[in-house]
């Protein structure tokens, strides 16, 4: 927690004080790293707000020069929260309604980003959506722990991130054109993995560590796991991911981006009627796993835009 926050924390109190029972706090919030945001809604949530609505908004242009060194995400948050309100009792973080919260507000907050800028935002989108995770939990709370304290709210954002990063592959399956892609199929890693690579920068595969440490914790992946897909990262710096080429076969991952390599190739010297041949003999879910990589992470994978299109085309084409 940080100074940052204490102050935060004093200016939700003395806002609250002031505010008219029916009363509403909106504020506007720019801030690129998950632990900002996640100790953002902790400080609503201790404060006694339940945060009501999000929406994104453009704030920072990618022409400007600043934008552009410090690769500033290009949409915020504008956040409605009413203070002194009443939450929804859980028995458990993993309640289905926690889940189903998060869910909403993180498929709402794609449909969003993507509506107005296209997929090219999709690493602001990422953000964003986890953010709109992190607001779902102020919304409940949960039996027997001492309310607004660090503890629940832990345990809220930890089934809040999971549930988002989960809600947040499974949709991004639609704007792939791979409706068959289950998250629930891949292994641990596989899904670790997949999430660091959609919001890892295109040309290096950098991460922020601090981030793909968190999310590998929230979904229970071990840290050997972290290292084995990844060369190398420290505390509070950037992570450097292997290339998807890099990834073993033994990863459902692995394999599914070893068959769209092997299918460019194909399609190159042999043809696309070939290739869409291989498709057909190719099993279901390696086929959407392929079709959800190359769609989403064609230029991670090394392929030009022409290849995308025509790899998307066949992969698309399974019956």
């Amino acid at each position: 927690l940080s100074a940052f926050g204490e102050r935060m924390s004093r200016f939700l109190e003395a806002a609250a004080r002031v505010l008219k029972p029916d009363g509403l706090l909106v504020m506007w919030y720019a801030y690129g790293k998950l632990e900002g945001w996640e100790e953002l809604f902790y400080r609503f949530y201790e404060s006694g707000y339940r945060v009501t609505k999000t929406w994104q908004v453009w704030s920072e242009f990618g022409q400007r020069r600043v934008a552009l060194q410090t690769k500033a995400f290009l949409t915020s948050i504008v956040i409605v929260a009413r203070p002194n309100a009443e939450r929804v009792p859980l028995l458990r973080a993993d309640d289905p309604q926690l889940e189903e919260a998060v869910r909403s507000s993180v498929k709402s907050s794609l449909d969003a980003v993507f509506g107005v800028y296209g997929l090219e935002q999709l690493q602001p989108a990422l953000v964003t959506a986890l953010a709109d995770g992190f607001a779902a939990a102020t919304r409940f709370r949960l039996i027997g722990y001492k309310p607004g304290g660090p503890t629940v709210f832990k345990e809220l954002s930890n089934a809040s991130l999971r549930a988002a990063v989960e809600a947040i592959l499974e949709h991004l399956a639609q704007y792939a054109g791979a409706p068959a892609f289950s998250v629930g199929a891949l292994e641990e890693v596989s899904r670790l993995y997949l999430f660091l690579l959609l919001a890892a920068t295109p040309r290096d595969l950098r991460a922020s560590y601090d981030f793909a440490n968190r999310v590998a914790q929230t979904l229970r992946v071990p840290a050997a796991a972290l290292n084995a897909v990844s060369l190398k990262g420290e505390r509070g710096g950037a992570i450097l991911l292997r290339r998807p080429s890099e990834i073993s076969t033994n990863l459902k991952l692995g394999r599914a981006v070893a068959f769209a390599l092997k299918l460019s190739e194909l399609a190159e010297r042999a043809g696309v009627r070939v290739a869409e041949e291989a498709v057909k003999e190719t099993d279901r879910e390696t086929v959407a796993l392929a079709c959800y990589l190359v769609a989403l992470c064609w230029e991670k994978m090394g392929l030009s835009e022409e290849k995308r299109d025509l790899l998307v085309k066949v992969l698309g084409g399974r019956p």
